[in-house]
């Protein structure tokens, strides 16, 4: 329970609700967001139970906690999706709740990152705002310039949201290694780890759900064993760097990718699918072609059916021929995950085109061995365009996962333009990548 004479984050959480909520109730003041449950936050308190037929004490339990939360993302939804990028920059000279939730995250940060700055949180974007972006933007490796763009504004709601779900240790980024875990470690690092396990079984049924509780049991490890066999690791159960960097590097993706859902899928069959089968396998693939016909002029729809019939097979041929693969109009397994993973896509996040554009910007994250998607194709695209050029064998298969091939490449990029030869696709290693690419046209 909060109270008067409460301190800390959780009561600035409780203080910007309301400071939002005072925007569309006159009834309820704003309060400042300071940590300190004084005699304003508790009047403001009092004046939202009353507005909504709750006990009127002043006091924030459980009732008037998960009230607040409601009535604030019933009014973020009515807007847009909650915390979602506002689409284009915010930056000095603005004002409103878009500037309120950037000085609202920054304050959230500076209460796990002693090194960065204090901002009010007034909705006026002024010179201290500006400075407060900067040393965020600087201390996360950002390009520091005072503006948030999608990225800074994507980065902010991340630090928030973990530091408010208790995922980070002191002064220690998002995604940073914070040494083995393994059954029987505790705290907030195995916390951190869950919530990646967790956030990664929502998308894939391969992985076991994890409970988010800082003790790394059996369950744990059998999460931890299941994505180790996804991502082609050693299979220990043991969170070393490198699964930890793909377990940050693919939950990232997913964060930013799309809402969760879920999805029953089926796994390849073990044998073709061809003209005359039937059963719960065609069905499930006609549904996946339907799908991607919706979005694909080339690619024809049989319907969704469980009988292959003749159209199906033409429909299987256009399909192949949109994702070059021989047109045989038969099922093999690589036109079955072919299939799979681009109706899944569009499932997820598309538009009715005959190509799938992907923006050539840094996506906000880096690419490294185990990162999949589209941003990873584009990665591979420019490589086998420079390889053309040098006239180079070691071409990488266009696939959109990212493996120690791809890896191999990107070195010798990056050792080409002066670069540390990680293998790993950073803002700057994806610049030169693109600017090289862009030459030879």
């Amino acid at each position: 329970m909060l109270k008067l004479g409460s301190t800390g984050s959780a009561v600035e959480q409780v203080q910007f609700w309301l400071s939002t909520l005072s925007n569309y109730y006159s009834s309820i003041p704003a309060v400042t967001v300071d940590g300190s449950y004084g005699a304003a936050t508790r009047t403001a308190v009092m004046k939202f139970q009353e507005e909504f037929g709750l006990a009127v004490d002043g006091i924030v339990g459980q009732n008037t906690w998960n009230a607040l939360f409601d009535e604030y993302q019933s009014i973020q939804t009515d807007i847009g999706t909650p915390n979602k990028y506002p689409g284009t920059p915010v930056k000095q000279g603005d004002t409103g709740n878009y500037v309120k939730s950037v000085q609202f995250w920054l304050r959230i940060a500076k209460s796990n990152y002693s090194s960065l700055n204090d901002v009010s949180v007034d909705g006026v974007f002024g010179a201290a705002t500006k400075a407060a972006v900067i040393k965020f933007q600087s201390y996360f490796g950002l390009t520091a310039d005072g503006i948030v763009g999608q990225n800074t504004w994507n980065k902010l709601y991340e630090v928030y949201n973990d530091i408010a779900n208790k995922l980070l240790s002191s002064d220690l980024r998002p995604g940073e290694y914070p040494g083995v875990l393994k059954k029987g470690s505790t705290g907030t690092p195995v916390r951190e780890l869950q919530y990646y396990l967790y956030l990664i079984a929502a998308f894939e049924p391969s992985i076991p759900t994890v409970s988010i509780d800082g003790v790394f049991g059996t369950a744990t490890e059998n999460s931890v064993k299941a994505f180790q066999q996804l991502a082609g690791l050693t299979v220990d159960g043991i969170v070393g760097q490198t699964t930890w960097n793909t377990l940050y590097a693919t939950a990232s993706r997913l964060r930013l990718s799309a809402p969760v859902f879920t999805v029953e899928r089926l796994s390849y069959p073990g044998t073709p699918l061809q003209e005359g089968d039937t059963g719960d396998a065609v069905l499930y693939y006609s549904t996946l072609i339907d799908r991607i016909a919706y979005y694909f002029y080339s690619v024809q729809s049989a319907g969704q059916t469980s009988t292959f019939t003749a159209a199906l097979t033409t429909a299987t041929k256009s399909f192949q021929t949109l994702e070059g693969l021989p047109a045989t109009g038969i099922v093999n397994e690589a036109t079955w995950l072919a299939a799979e993973a681009l109706s899944l896509t569009l499932l997820a996040n598309a538009e009715p085109t005959d190509t799938l554009a992907v923006s050539d910007e840094y996506p906000g994250y880096a690419a490294k061995t185990g990162s999949a998607g589209a941003h990873v194709k584009l990665i591979q695209q420019w490589l086998n365009s420079l390889g053309a050029l040098y006239c180079e064998e070691d071409f990488v298969d266009e696939t959109g996962v990212f493996t120690e091939a791809e890896a191999t490449r990107v070195k010798k990029v990056q050792t080409a333009a002066g670069l540390s030869p990680n293998g790993t696709v950073d803002k700057a290693t994806w610049d030169v990548l693109r600017a090289g690419a862009a030459g030879l046209g």
